[in-house]
């Protein structure tokens, strides 16, 4: 890669940040350990993402989302259960690396982060209702709500340090048939 190429040098940083996420959650996510995995100065950091990691992480949900409604719309994903379906599959199927893990992840850590809330909770407000087939200011009605909640909930349940991943893939399977 080119490190002269400011495209590139961006991605990385937003690649290296799913790595650490994924490794150590958005607890132990710092800029010094960000750009050292990366092997980049501060200033490079700064230089692309001027307020730092309250800069990044805006792209980065918007990079997740953008990758996720991709993949639904991929595999045909036009209405919102089809989407909740399409959703609990790739959950299903790579729980360990999953971008929706990743998306919950920096939801939960804005909750007792005001700087980080104030940054991604617009973008989540922004992706949300194209995920799930809504117009802007419009709710999920209780059927597709109750859906939502069962995705957070497996989300959250893969958070547990005792979750099994046979156990985890069985479940979906099982809500999968239910949505049959």
């Amino acid at each position: 890669m080119n490190d002269h190429d400011p495209l590139a040098t961006r991605q990385k940083l937003l690649d290296a940040t799913v790595e650490l996420l994924f490794a150590d959650g958005y607890a132990r996510l710092s800029e010094p350990r960000l750009c050292e995995h990366v092997d980049l100065t501060r200033g490079a950091l700064r230089h692309h993402f001027p307020q730092g990691k309250y800069d990044l992480l805006p792209a980065l949900v918007d990079q997740l989302f953008e990758r996720t409604l991709a993949g639904v719309l991929k595999h045909g994903g036009n209405t919102p259960l089809q989407r909740f379906r399409l959703l609990l599959e790739y959950l299903q199927q790579a729980p360990e690396c999953n971008l929706l893990v990743l998306l919950m992840e920096l939801w939960i850590g804005s909750q007792n982060d005001p700087r980080l809330a104030t940054a991604v909770l617009p973008r989540f407000q922004h992706w949300l209702p194209h995920l799930f087939t809504l117009m802007p200011g419009e709710r999920l009605p209780p059927e597709l709500l109750k859906l939502r909640f069962t995705l957070h909930g497996a989300i959250l349940h893969l958070y547990g340090n005792n979750a099994n991943p046979d156990d985890f893939a069985a479940a979906i399977a099982l809500l999968l048939e239910d949505l049959q």
